[in-house]
């Protein structure tokens, strides 16, 4: 499969017409972005890249943890499965959902049988859903938590006992330690 578009700008410092033409072309399981550029001169010069473009929806494609990273790409996915898996020896699935309201691949990471969370990639940042049930004694915890967890926590209807919080991680600020805060309460009940 080949894409094509083109580029035009004029730029400033030389009154030179600069075009690119964009090629995306899909090989084996990877797209390449190949960039032909002509600065008026007839010069070409080609530039060949690798480009994640991962298609979440597909369920025919199961990503793997690498395509799934570079597919956030942020350095925080990492910091964060790395973690989960060290802290909590957690086994990894990759699995798709059919939900209509977050419909993709995900990975759900589990310990003893028991979910300690759900990760919804996005790109640039990742959800993290972390259910508290009756079990999870987060009543103590909560006010030392930061405003948005509490906010989050409070937004969120309770159905059979259980909150779903649905947590957007873009960096390593409260949110990011306060989740895993909620998981070892998680990991932690009985």
């Amino acid at each position: 499969m080949i894409a094509t578009s083109l580029h035009c700008s004029m730029s400033n410092s030389k009154a030179l017409l600069y075009c690119a033409k964009l090629f995306y072309i899909y090989y084996g399981t990877k797209y390449f972005e190949l960039v032909m550029v002509d600065f008026y001169t007839q010069r070409a010069n080609l530039y060949l890249t690798e480009v994640v473009m991962l298609d979440l929806k597909d369920i025919n494609y199961q990503p793997n943890i690498q395509e799934i990273s570079e597919y956030i790409n942020n350095p925080i996915f990492n910091q964060f499965y790395n973690f989960i898996n060290n802290e909590y020896n957690a086994l990894c699935k990759v699995e798709y959902s059919k939900d209509v309201w977050a419909r993709g691949w995900n990975i759900k990471l589990r310990k003893t049988g028991k979910s300690l969370c759900v990760i919804y990639p996005k790109e640039g940042y990742f959800t993290v859903l972390v259910v508290i049930g009756p079990k999870e004694k987060v009543n103590d915890l909560l006010p030392q938590l930061s405003d948005e967890i509490q906010k989050i926590f409070h937004n969120t209807k309770e159905g059979n006992g259980q909150r779903w919080l649905m947590i957007d991680l873009v960096d390593s600020g409260c949110l990011y330690q306060d989740t895993l805060k909620l998981i070892q309460i998680r990991r932690e009940s009985k």
